[in-house]
């Protein structure tokens, strides 16, 4: 079973600075290759469902107060539950954390 994952852009800058992401895709492993869950929410990308061997992709770009500008792409891919070699109660243990984060230092 598939749990909703978030994954939120963080920057940091003396003079503050401010996140767009953008070009958000899914390259599906299942019978619709780009049909997956995965939309841009403010500062975050959410996955509601992928099928295994899915791949979403996305970048974030960071704007300081001066203008400048930096840009970082990111891509996680989905992988079926028995391919981790988790066991299901250590995952029930997780549910109860902070959603999942991919950050990045500017």
């Amino acid at each position: 079973m598939f749990r909703p994952v978030r994954f939120k852009a963080t920057a940091e800058d003396n003079c503050g600075v401010s996140l767009r992401l953008r070009d958000l895709t899914c390259i599906g492993g299942g019978d619709a290759p780009d049909d997956c869950g995965a939309f841009r929410f403010r500062d975050s990308v959410i996955v509601l469902y992928a099928e295994a061997g899915s791949v979403i992709e996305w970048k974030v770009i960071a704007t300081d107060t001066s203008g400048n500008q930096s840009a970082v792409e990111c891509s996680v891919a989905v992988v079926d539950d028995d391919d981790e070699g988790g066991d299901d109660e250590q995952d029930d243990e997780q549910d109860d954390h902070e959603p999942h984060r991919a950050s990045r230092r500017w």
